[in-house]
């Protein structure tokens, strides 16, 4: 078994970062702990098995040699995955040498550990508060519609009368606010380089079965003319 005399040949300095360090164990097993100079032989650390014969588990070291075992099923081993080494009293050990971190996967290190301070697992005291915020009715991007376009020019210009739509627009349906005694509905369609927009002005007091006629059907006659 491991020796508690087994300790870090190169002590880190305390200006060293530590350095995240895979151990794995890739024989079938049921169980499997690892134990080293890294916690002087005292606390067994239980690996999880990601797969068929894979366990695995990360700690972190500074910077150093150690020399560790795995405890498989009760039983000191030692991994054909890694170096051997004997210690002070003849037992055979795995050992590995725990390089610094360069300066580039240092400062990576430091924006994952930015990034993950973003996110917690902190519930409000009160979640349907988010609720009491209602959206606009309409979103920005179809405010801009014929209807709610004002004419500038005081010259009657054909083609400047109205501003090019938004591509957002085209092919909407839209209805200004309740008139008294009249509806409008509008619709833009793009042909080419063109623009047809429809509007219809309906009453909004019929008599009898007066039927009106649908802005789909007068904007499809409006296109086929």
């Amino acid at each position: 078994m491991g020796s508690q005399g087994s300790n870090p040949e190169n002590p880190a300095t305390s200006a060293q970062p530590p350095v995240p360090v895979e151990f794995q164990w890739t024989e079938p097993c049921q169980q499997v702990y690892v134990c080293g100079s890294f916690n002087n032989w005292k606390d067994r650390m239980p690996l999880v098995q990601v797969k068929a014969n894979l366990w695995k588990v990360t700690k972190e070291l500074s910077p150093g040699t150690y020399q560790f075992k795995f405890i498989v099923d009760s039983a000191w081993r030692c991994s054909q995955e890694y170096k051997t080494v004997r210690d002070g009293a003849n037992n055979v050990n795995n050992v590995i040498v725990v390089e610094a971190m360069r300066e580039e996967d240092a400062e990576q290190k430091q924006r994952m550990e930015e990034i993950e301070k973003l996110f917690n697992t902190t519930i409000p005291e009160n979640p349907c508060a988010i609720w009491n915020n209602y959206p606009t009715e309409l979103p920005r991007q179809l405010v801009k519609t014929p209807l709610n376009a004002s004419l500038i020019s005081k010259e009657f210009q054909p083609s400047v009368l109205l501003p090019l739509p938004d591509h957002v627009v085209l092919t909407h349906f839209f209805r200004q606010r309740k008139r008294k005694n009249y509806s409008v509905t509008s619709s833009t369609c793009r042909y080419r380089g063109k623009y047809v927009t429809v509007v219809l002005y309906t009453t909004t007091d019929f008599e009898g079965n007066e039927e009106v006629p649908e802005l789909v059907n007068i904007f499809n006659q409006a296109m086929i003319l």
